[in-house]
């Protein structure tokens, strides 16, 4: 029997510790490597062995202001075709070649941007970069699986629109991102596009946007996992040297102008009141989006933020709430979202909506910025929220992939990457109440709520 178990748990704390320590120690993540190849596709390249896992990450800068009300969705569609197969293989050839692999390729869509990504074994590396090329270069584009896809984003487009949540956030960017008469422009299309401009999508058009905007000098590739750098530029030379390098037309940007203090509303069945209301913002470029990002924390991100505790935890107005503020190539916004929780009688009928005291509850916190400097204990607690969310998001291979590229494809770089969490400490209280009195002037609003009652 075991007489000592205290002494005995002590020692084997400094032998644990020293275990971790030589795991860490034995871990490590290089800087990133960027390489541009002859026909100007950029590669970027981190070596990090602190996974066996390595991903292959491709982004074209194919954004939302490229398209139009007649051409919305074409984006979408068009990955979701090229996914499919391409002229050397089709659809289940790659399935099986991944399944033998372990490996996956997915696609995912940004505003300004799409993307393609791969990820398996570190073993595979070689073969997915390959696979991915394949996929940018020689899509297939086959008819049956465009009648497919079609089918699929009709089914997903109802979907979304029955969703008051997402649905909401996509009425409130086609209204503040549109022209005079109200129709929606650029990032206020909706992703998945509409359903005339799915139904009227044809082979031809996909293939225009394929020749247009997937070509090597509008893409950037990046790799992420314990690779050596010189045999990923060897293999992707070789790989894209026949990437023949094209001009990409000019942006024809869309003018926005929508009228200050616009709101859109949608009445539709049920109880609940769905409200986004927020404000125009600067592009992830200028100096000011990083100040407006630490402000949206402030105000609603996380459960210490304004928001939550005022609308939430104390009033009881919201049933949920978030703040945003993305980073895009063109313009942004600050947003606050909330699902409005309704009041009710006795008899469990509802009484009233609160829609105009949550409203105003929200404004008056973005009134509040302007006129008063935040403490700094919750100014801390703000910058550390974004800071500590952004190094969240890189756990992965395949995340750390996607933020070294999609930098690079927004025209800040890809080593944005390193230096956004230092420009978020930089961020001060002075700071905070210019960008407010700035960009917190005229708010636009969406809300879809209960239809009125006879």
């Amino acid at each position: 029997m075991n007489q000592h178990p205290l002494p005995r748990a002590i020692l084997t704390v400094p032998l644990a510790l020293g275990l971790l320590a030589a795991a860490a120690s034995a871990s490590w993540a290089a800087e990133p490597t960027r390489i541009v190849l002859p026909n100007d596709l950029r590669l970027i390249v981190q070596p990090d062995n602190s996974s066996r896992i390595v991903a292959v990450n491709a982004i074209v800068k194919f954004g939302a202001d490229r398209e139009t009300p007649l051409t919305a969705g074409i984006r979408y569609f068009l990955q979701n075709v090229m996914i499919r197969g391409s002229r050397d293989r089709n659809a289940t050839q790659i399935a099986e070649q991944l399944a033998s692999r372990g490996a996956s390729l997915n696609t995912s869509l940004g505003d300004d941007y799409v993307e393609f990504y791969a990820t398996g074994g570190v073993d595979s590396w070689d073969s997915l970069l390959e696979l991915v090329a394949e996929i940018l270069m020689r899509p297939r584009l086959d008819d049956k699986e465009i009648e497919a896809v079609r089918t699929d984003l009709l089914n997903e487009l109802q979907f979304r629109q029955d969703q008051p949540a997402t649905w909401s956030y996509d009425l409130f960017r086609g209204t503040l991102f549109s022209d005079r008469q109200g129709t929606p422009l650029g990032y206020g299309l909706p992703p998945g596009g509409y359903e005339d401009s799915l139904r009227r999508i044809t082979r031809e058009s996909l293939r225009d946007c394929q020749r247009q905007y997937y070509v090597p000098n509008n893409t950037v590739v990046s790799v992420v996992g314990d690779v050596d750098v010189n045999a990923v530029r060897a293999v992707a030379a070789s790989t894209f040297k026949s990437f023949a390098k094209r001009t990409v037309p000019p942006a024809d940007l869309p003018e926005v102008s929508a009228e200050p203090g616009r709101s859109t509303v949608e009445e539709r069945e049920g109880e609940m009141t769905w409200l986004v209301v927020g404000y125009p913002a600067p592009p992830v470029a200028q100096a000011d989006y990083v100040p407006v990002r630490v402000a949206s924390a402030v105000l609603g991100e996380g459960m210490a933020s304004r928001l939550f505790r005022s609308l939430r935890e104390e009033r009881k107005l919201a049933y949920d709430l978030a703040n945003f503020c993305p980073e895009r190539a063109l313009a942004s916004e600050i947003a606050t979202y909330v699902a409005i929780q309704p009041l009710k009688d006795e008899q469990g009928r509802v009484a009233d909506l609160r829609l105009d005291e949550t409203k105003q509850a929200v404004l008056d916190e973005y009134e509040r910025l302007k006129r008063e400097p935040v403490p700094e204990a919750e100014l801390d607690r703000a910058r550390n929220y974004v800071a500590g969310t952004f190094a969240m998001a890189h756990q992965k291979n395949r995340q750390k992939a996607w933020q070294l590229g999609r930098f690079e494809s927004l025209g800040v770089g890809y080593a944005y990457d390193r230096t956004f969490p230092d420009l978020v400490r930089k961020v001060t209280a002075a700071d905070l109440q210019r960008v407010a009195n700035t960009y917190f002037v005229d708010a636009v609003a969406a809300v879809v709520m209960p239809q009125a009652m006879p």
